[in-house]
């Protein structure tokens, strides 16, 4: 081939690969298979081998994986998740084993499955899981925390674990699980994914981690990216750790010590395949050894001690000897092709479907044809081409009639499939009669699914009209109907008679409407028959509605079938007019409490006046309260309504309200309360709850947010805070940092977003993150945590660095201590405390900063979590405590540090004030234990409890997160003394914000006893603690106060 020739091939390949990559990892919806996918990268990475001018830095050949969707945030792996070099043949292998024995070594390998999946990073911290990611192009992934955390079959928590791992696996949908979702999707209408694996990855990057659970997803773990706390050796050695620990691991992995041994395991794996619960897509050979690992190295693609060998597809012939055409219950015609049976993947096939009418024009599909069949996946038999037509072969015609009711069959806009829209046609009578008769539609008490089948399949009822003609003599034909069964259901009709109409819209299941756009529709025209000669466009104005819906409505009732459906209804007696007035919105959002004697209106009258108007009224402004406590059983979460946190007994079952798991607990109010959930280096989670009037919490709103390393509140919102990119950058291209808020509104569930610049935040050049966020005198107080210079800040003020021994000259660290050459990775002014006081309604203005060289910066720490310790007391003074964590930064031989000398101390800055109050400081270390603090709370009054390193300053500076800090005490702080907390156990655990009131603290705890967690209760005058409610949960983590409310 000449160099143009070959140019212009490899141009056409990189467009069809690109196209399938994008299709692959961003849709998950290829249209290439796996096997011509290869064959296509095969040919383009031999045209560029041939001509090495035409590789290019863009090439797919030069790329891992795909590009992170911008659907979810990005994140940044520490451990590249690189590709594996694929293999085709066994020669292929056999010269990999040759490479691998040119550098020197004597390899061990492990030889095991290779799942096709969805490639995922999971990081535990101390044996939780903080971070999912997906490995995206191998660098840059996407943060998908929230969805793995709501898949069962991956485990949240892992016993015994190390103080940081970092595995990868394969998450990937079992064959039944992929069944009954092809089913599900059938029913309600959907085009069901292709293969496990497409199904997979759909499912995982779902926007609603709800649906990801709901889709019966698990993974396969197969290597470890990072570990802290433990040594491993070999692959091997590491899969049966991992598996120790909980982790499900490869379901198959084999040591061997040649290449033939390990080629003889990969045809055993291959001749099994067909009898595995799960898609694979080939086999896996590793050098076991991670030393020699390390001396293999990686190319810039593929690391040079792995490769995978993809087993060639099983494609068979056969003769297509004719086509069925069925109706789903959707009224979709599915043709399905009937050939003579094939041995395929373990099992005889005779049938496979053939999608639609489009799929078969683009084969050109003609009866008696000799066709190529395959099973997608080893699971679902599909047609891929024909090889062979016979003469005069004239091509298949979908039919122009529904097949079951002989209703002309259309093509819908948009639509590839054709469709039956009769809505009585016999083939579709079934899913309609279980729809109408669902608790969200007319709510038909024990007509379900097998009701419903027999009373189809014996033809008493072909549409929901026939339900309310049925006897008790024809009830009795069905299996298992008794007299009384036969009374109840007829009872069970004749009730839904009464329903309001927007159950039966609902009931209809007309395409596009759900039961709140069926409400919608009721309330806003009041009769089923103003909503049948309703145009388009009046239906269009109601909020929330767009075109698809109106015109789905308007063509539903626009049918023959429905206009009988409607009149044997109404004939049968079902209501159809909407029962209560139109609602106004000159209300919406407002609480009115109705109270004394009006004058022209009855309190009734003036209460149903504001219902009416979209308000809330309300009789009493004072209301019942309840405390309101989050516990953890297993892997679930909890919000647990208590009536007294003195005594009794609370249990997550029967009582509790299964949540989101928070990793905070924010209490808005009396009102709500937020469960955030901090998501490491990624998005964050959120949602609010509310005490129902029925004792039950309830969710009002769900969130998502930048990743937290702060929070608080303001006015009607929570604010979260965090560090990140800005949008701004240098003339090289250094990024400058920026604190980004998220404002999320209690009351209707919207949220902000907004930026400040974080460098040169205090004017010393260094970049800043925030600790705690205090309300107190009209004000916001916020603790201001230097955090060193940045390339950027480096390049834009070099006057500030203050020693260039401290510029890094190489990139280390690990976790959340990393850091890049080029910059100064910690403050050089740790013995300061900043405070920065913002007086209007968001963080625009140019606050007032509070500086102070007595104590250190002022907050908590725990790796990259800035706890709260500046609190406002009840009379507006604000107390900044500070742990003295500047002694912690030392220097290294590689890294030089400033040291801080400052040790736990608190100062004060007093109501209305704007600087610190000179006259007044606290030095832990002198008084009470003369313990430096790690966390602290206010109680109430200017009390305040604190949680002290046990162990003293020492353990707090050369103990890291392993130093004890199980000391509580009761600090005043107008009188500058401590008193020990006494009376708790001595196995006890905190768990997180306790709960101050009247002078006492409640305080979770948890034992290792085998006794239930419970609530300490604190007396913050003696420090005296004594036990409470005890909660039936493996942990309980806070408690706030609530109010019953009605919505």
């Amino acid at each position: 081939m000449e160099l143009e020739q070959a140019r212009k091939r490899a141009e056409e390949l990189r467009v069809v690969i690109e196209r399938n990559n994008r299709l692959y990892y961003d849709q998950d919806a290829p249209e290439l298979e796996d096997f011509e996918y290869d064959a296509l990268t095969r040919e383009l990475k031999a045209l560029e081998a041939e001509f090495p001018q035409l590789v290019t830095a863009n090439s797919p050949t030069q790329k891992v994986g795909g590009t992170p969707s911008g659907r979810f945030a990005k994140v940044t792996h520490a451990v590249k998740m690189e590709s594996l070099l694929d293999a085709f043949s066994y020669d292929e292998l056999r010269d990999f084993d040759r490479r691998v024995r040119e550098a020197g070594i004597e390899p061990e390998y492990v030889v095991e499955i290779k799942i096709d999946g969805l490639s995922c990073s999971l990081e535990y911290e101390n044996g939780v899981l903080v971070r999912a990611s997906t490995r995206g192009d191998g660098v840059v992934g996407e943060d998908v925390t929230a969805n793995v955390k709501a898949i069962k079959r991956i485990p949240k928590t892992l016993k015994n674990a190390p103080e940081y791992l970092e595995v990868r696996g394969e998450v990937y949908m079992p064959h039944d699980a992929f069944q009954h979702l092809c089913a599900e999707q059938e029913l309600q209408g959907a085009a069901p994914f292709k293969n496990p694996r497409n199904a997979a990855a759909g499912s995982l990057r779902q926007k609603d981690s709800k649906i990801t659970g709901s889709r019966g997803l698990s993974i396969f773990v197969f290597n470890v990216q990072q570990v802290r706390g433990r040594e491993l050796t070999s692959h091997a050695e590491s899969l049966d750790y991992l598996k120790s620990l909980g982790l499900p691991v490869s379901p198959r992995y084999h040591i061997v010590h040649d290449i033939e041994d390990a080629i003889a395991e990969i045809e055993q794996i291959g001749q099994n395949r067909a009898a595995l619960d799960f898609d694979m897509d080939g086999a896996v050979i590793k050098v076991n050894n991670f030393a020699q690992r390390e001396l293999l190295g990686s190319t810039n693609k593929f690391p040079r001690w792995a490769i995978a060998f993809k087993y060639p597809p099983e494609v068979k012939e056969t003769t297509l000897r004719s086509i069925e055409v069925g109706v789903g219950r959707t009224g979709v015609l599915t043709p399905t092709a009937c050939f003579d049976p094939v041995f395929l993947a373990g099992t005889t096939v005779s049938r496979a479907t053939l999608h639609n009418e489009d799929f078969i024009r683009q084969l050109g599909l003609c009866i008696g044809d000799t066709i190529q069949v395959r099973k997608a996946g080893d699971i679902i038999p599909e047609v891929i081409g024909v090889t062979r037509h016979e003469p005069d072969a004239q091509p298949y015609q979908m039919p122009e009639f529904c097949p079951s009711c002989g209703a002309p069959a259309v093509h819908l806009e948009d639509e590839a499939a054709l469709r039956c829209v009769n809505p009585e046609c016999p083939a579709q009578a079934l899913r309609n009669i279980i729809h109408f008769a669902s608790r969200d539609a007319m709510d038909i008490d024990g007509l379900g699914t097998m009701v419903a089948t027999q009373l189809v399949d014996k033809g008493l009822v072909h549409s929901a009209a026939d339900l309310y003609d049925l006897t008790i003599e024809q009830l009795l034909t069905l299996e298992k109907f008794k007299e009384k069964s036969a009374n109840n259901l007829l009872q069970a009709i004749e009730a839904s008679k009464q329903n309001n109409l927007d159950k039966l819209v609902f009931a209809f299941g007309i395409r596009n409407i759900g039961d709140k756009a069926a409400a919608l529709l009721a309330e806003h025209f009041g009769s089923l028959q103003a909503i049948r000669e309703a145009t388009e466009e009046q239906i269009g104005e109601i909020d929330g509605f767009g075109g698809v819906m109106a015109q789905s409505v308007t063509e539903f009732f626009a049918k023959d079938g429905t206009t009988d459906l409607v009149h044997r209804l109404a004939d049968a007696g079902v209501n159809m007019q909407w029962k209560g007035e139109p609602k106004g919105d000159k209300l919406t959002g407002k609480t009115l409490v109705v109270t004394g004697t009006l004058e022209t209106l009855s309190r009734s009258e003036a209460e149903a006046l504001i219902v009416k108007n979209g308000g809330k009224a309300s009789g009493s402004v004072s209301k019942k309260t309840a405390y309101v406590v989050a516990a953890t059983t297993g892997e679930a979460s909890y919000l647990v309504v208590a009536n007294s946190l003195d005594e009794g007994t609370v249990s997550t079952q029967g009582n509790g309200t299964e949540v989101i798991g928070g990793t905070y607990w924010v209490y808005k109010g009396l009102d709500y309360v937020f469960a955030l959930v901090y998501n490491k280096g990624g998005a964050g989670t959120g949602a609010s709850y509310y005490l129902g009037a029925d004792g039950k919490m309830k969710e009002k709103y769900t969130y998502t947010y930048n990743r937290i390393t702060s929070y608080g509140t303001w006015g009607d919102k929570v604010v979260t805070v965090s560090t990140g990119d800005s949008k701004i950058t240098d003339e090289d291209q250094n990024v400058a940092q920026a604190l980004l808020f998220n404002y999320l509104d209690a009351t209707d569930g919207s949220q902000e977003e907004g930026t400040l610049l974080a460098e040169n935040y205090l004017g010393n050049g260094e970049k800043v993150s925030w600790a705690g966020l205090v309300e107190a005198n009209n004000k916001i107080y916020t603790s201001v945590i230097p955090m060193g210079m940045s390339k950027y800040g480096i390049k834009k003020w070099p006057e500030a660095v203050t020693d260039q021994e401290l510029v890094t000259k190489t990139d280390g660290g690990s976790g959340s201590g990393a850091y890049t050459a080029g910059v100064i990775p910690s403050t050089q002014y740790p013995d300061n405390a900043y405070v920065a006081i913002y007086s209007g309604t968001n963080f625009n203005e140019t606050p007032v900063i509070a500086k102070t060289d007595k104590i250190g910066y002022a907050c908590g720490r725990m790796r990259s979590q800035y706890y709260q310790t500046i609190w406002a007391a009840d009379n507006g003074d604000v107390y900044v405590f500070s742990p003295g964590y500047g002694r912690t930064a030392v220097s290294s031989s590689d890294l030089k540090k400033v040291t801080g000398q400052k040790p736990s101390g608190a100062m004060r800055i007093k109501a209305g004030a704007t600087d610190f109050d000179p006259d007044y400081y606290v030095n832990f270390e002198e008084i009470g234990t003369k313990h430096p603090i790690f966390r602290c709370w206010h109680i109430s009054e200017d009390y305040f409890l604190l949680q002290l390193y046990k162990k003293g300053a020492e353990d707090m500076i050369n103990g890291g997160t392993s130093a004890d800090v199980s000391e509580l005490a009761v600090f005043k702080a107008e009188d500058q003394t401590i008193m020990p907390v006494t009376g708790l156990p001595a196995d006890g655990k905190f768990g997180g914000e306790p709960y101050g009131e009247k002078g006492y603290a409640y305080m979770a705890v948890t034992v290792t006893t085998g006794e239930k967690p419970a609530f300490y209760k604190i007396d913050a005058k003696t420090g005296k603690a004594v036990k409470g409610l005890t909660v039936e949960a493996d942990a309980i983590t806070t408690i706030g106060k609530m109010e019953y409310l009605s919505k």
